[in-house]
């Protein structure tokens, strides 16, 4: 893994107009061993990618489509051009305007019939992969009935690795309404619905001079063979990079020793809108946003070093006055980066996708009391005893 100093450089090339970077909630950042690849895995345009372990990051080939803030589990990364406030006021202006049947389009669909669909029923955006469940169910909880999202041919597009994050996304979305007792609303088709097009009178179409029958001919073969190339890289202009730079590791930890906590905004607003689209009607759901831990006693050191670098406090310590001590945790504020199982000395967490609904509608934690360190896992000296006075642990043993 690249050293600390190295992935703060790289992080703030990433930044721009439309992609904001808040380096203190990225989980690489706050611990070097965590495994998080997910922005580079799903850029759709090399933007950011993996290479022999080290981030690489090329600037000049961000299309600032927001889909690398879309699998970002901690809103390391948060998309700008629009906003999630701004998409999501867009989404209801379209969820009005079409009586329930919201339409959200690719630009290389939209490109290949401007002038023909009414802009009031369509949002558009750069790529699907824009697109997280709190905006979608959000939709749904405002009165969709469905939402269509339209796709271009994702399989010669040159950011095809969308595709894969918003038939991720669209999943995700369905089954958690389907938790709720509602039926799927987000439908993924690779066309758009006739009702969101303007179909011309028959003869001649004053705005283009082609025939209605020319018209449909154009439209069914633009969509199918959309030829979709590589986006125009963004101007310089709109590329500069942060001159006041906040170093992450001076970032000061909190009373109990742990790193400074942030819960996505997007993750509270998904809980509130399914809480309105309705209650939980089975006792457990496999989701990919949510994490279920577990802490093997057996090889557990008592360290609360997974309470300690939690990125979103979904592990937290307590200290009981008879003594007792140990970690609660919240499946609620948990966004399943993998962080305490990475990082873990002894491998002594293991993660489920499988949560309670009880957890996610009611706030139920867990709590794992821990034993006080008899065997000394490493010398006094070690790196471990040494971070854990620094992060406010105290030393675990003298000699």
């Amino acid at each position: 893994m690249s050293k600390l100093s190295t992935i703060l450089g790289l992080l703030e090339k990433i930044e721009s107009v439309d992609i904001a970077v808040h380096q203190e909630r990225c989980v690489v950042v706050r611990n070097r061993n965590a495994s998080c690849r997910r922005c580079a895995e799903a850029c759709t345009s090399g933007a950011l990618s993996f290479t022999s372990d080290e981030l690489v990051v090329s600037s000049e080939l961000c299309i600032g489509c927001g889909t690398c803030a879309t699998v970002c589990p901690t809103c390391a990364l948060e998309a700008q051009r629009p906003n999630d406030a701004e998409l999501f006021a867009q989404s209801l202006r379209a969820v009005e305007s079409s009586q329930g049947k919201p339409v959200i389009a690719c630009s290389s669909v939209l490109d290949t019939i401007r002038g023909y669909y009414d802009e009031s029923h369509i949002v558009e955006v750069t790529c699907l992969g824009r697109l997280e469940e709190s905006l979608l169910c959000g939709m749904v909880a405002n009165g969709a009935d469905t939402v269509y999202l339209v796709e271009g041919a994702c399989d010669t597009c040159p950011h095809t690795t969308g595709h894969t994050t918003v038939s991720l996304v669209c999943d995700t979305a369905n089954s958690l309404m389907r938790m709720c007792e509602h039926e799927d609303s987000i439908e993924l088709v690779c066309e758009v619905p006739d009702f969101a097009l303007r179909i011309p009178e028959e003869g001649r179409c004053c705005s283009t001079g082609v025939s209605r029958r020319e018209f449909f001919m154009q439209l069914k073969d633009g969509i199918k063979t959309t030829a979709v190339t590589a986006v125009n890289a963004k101007s310089d202009e709109y590329l500069g990079s942060k001159t006041d730079t906040v170093d992450a590791r001076y970032k000061k930890v909190t009373r109990d020793g742990t790193l400074p906590h942030f819960v996505p905004n997007r993750r509270e607003r998904l809980l509130d809108w399914l809480s309105v689209i309705g209650y939980p009607a089975c006792e457990a759901i496999e989701t990919r946003l949510w994490g279920h831990i577990g802490i093997d006693e057996r090889l557990c050191t008592s360290c609360r070093m997974c309470a300690t670098f939690c990125p979103t406090g979904a592990i937290m310590k307590f200290d009981d006055e008879d003594g007792v001590f140990g970690v609660e945790h919240y499946p609620t504020d948990c966004v399943h980066c993998r962080l305490c199982a990475d990082i873990c000395p002894q491998g002594a967490i293991t993660i489920s996708h499988t949560v309670p609904t009880a957890a996610l509608a009611e706030g139920l934690y867990d709590r794992f009391e821990m034993a006080a360190v008899k065997d000394p896992p490493n010398q006094p000296k070690s790196i471990y005893n040494r971070m854990y006075a620094l992060l406010g642990g105290g030393q675990v043993y003298e000699r």
